[in-house]
């Protein structure tokens, strides 16, 4: 920093300020989260989950694939909160670290759609030539129900976790791309944009630095309404064994090997669905939250 901006009180365009870094957690935006119900519930339900997931190995009581048959179709008690399976698994291993997967390959799906969708939507947004052929493609791709192309895509990839991540993946790009796209349209043809262009900036550098920060916001609100479809999908996959191959704990995959035995022994397949429904409902009232903070239109009609 040159002695002129020390003296003036600015900093470098790419050097932040320590008050910059507070910025966030001081703004109006997270003051109107921290107010909205459905947002701090649905957080807190997820970050309950989550922290559950990444403190795995010390919050399970056992090996999640330990054997111990004469301790098989224990109903939850003291010893077994949430019981054991038909092989005397426990249950409360296999759920935590069938949580921790779960979230796993949603955070996956999740990460590979904002890159994805990122770069798609900016191009066929921003580059008029690109628009056509990228949107038409996206439209195949979204003309299939979103569960029948994930289970073509897993089944001809075969069982596992990384074809969940990739089949979830190839559904929802199209989606999130579309998204970037309608965000882009709009913001590069603002005057700010514009006057970024008289200036002789690059296009590069424009959106960059200008377009898709602007169009952060719709995006963000997708992603977290894609992580609760992605952990929802995921089930699906594992209970039709497309998904991580047992004995490996996912939430579907528990639910699929309860099924057989959900007369006597209702509590392998309850106990996981009620976390996975909750699951979903936290991340749906999370985006739902989001979604009415960071929506510029509902903010006019509320206004």
């Amino acid at each position: 920093m040159t002695e002129t901006s020390r003296t003036i009180g600015y900093a470098p365009e790419d050097e932040e300020l320590p008050e910059q870094r507070w910025a966030f957690w001081r703004s109006d935006t997270f003051k109107r989260l921290m107010r909205h119900k459905a947002f701090v519930a649905g957080a807190l339900v997820f970050g309950i989950v989550a922290i559950v997931a990444i403190l795995a190995p010390w919050i399970a009581p056992v090996d999640p694939n330990k054997l111990a048959i004469r301790f098989k179709f224990r109903p939850p008690s003291w010893d077994f909160p949430f019981g054991t399976d038909n092989f005397g698994r426990d249950q409360l291993s296999r759920v935590v670290y069938g949580a921790r997967l779960s979230l796993g390959i949603g955070l996956g799906v999740v990460i590979l759609n904002a890159v994805f969708g990122i770069l798609l939507g900016a191009a066929a947004g921003y580059v008029r030539k690109l628009d056509g052929p990228l949107m038409r493609l996206a439209d195949a791709f979204m003309a299939f129900p979103s569960i029948l192309l994930a289970l073509g895509i897993a089944a001809a990839l075969g069982p596992s976790s990384y074809t969940a991540v990739i089949a979830i993946s190839v559904v929802y790009i199209p989606r999130t791309a579309r998204i970037v796209r309608a965000s882009v349209l709009v913001v590069r043809e603002m005057e700010f944009v514009q006057a970024a262009l008289a200036c002789g900036a690059s296009h590069y550098r424009i959106v960059r630095k200008h377009v898709l920060p602007n169009c952060m916001a719709p995006l963000i609100v997708q992603l977290s309404f894609i992580f609760a479809y992605a952990v929802l999908t995921e089930a699906v996959l594992s209970f039709l064994g497309l998904g991580a191959a047992p004995p490996t704990p996912t939430w579907g995959n528990i639910i699929a090997e309860g099924r057989t035995y959900i007369r006597e022994a209702e509590w392998i397949t309850m106990i996981p669905g009620i976390i996975l429904a909750m699951t979903v409902l936290a991340l749906n009232l999370l985006g739902d939250g989001l979604r009415d903070v960071l929506d510029p239109r509902l903010k006019v009609q509320q206004g």
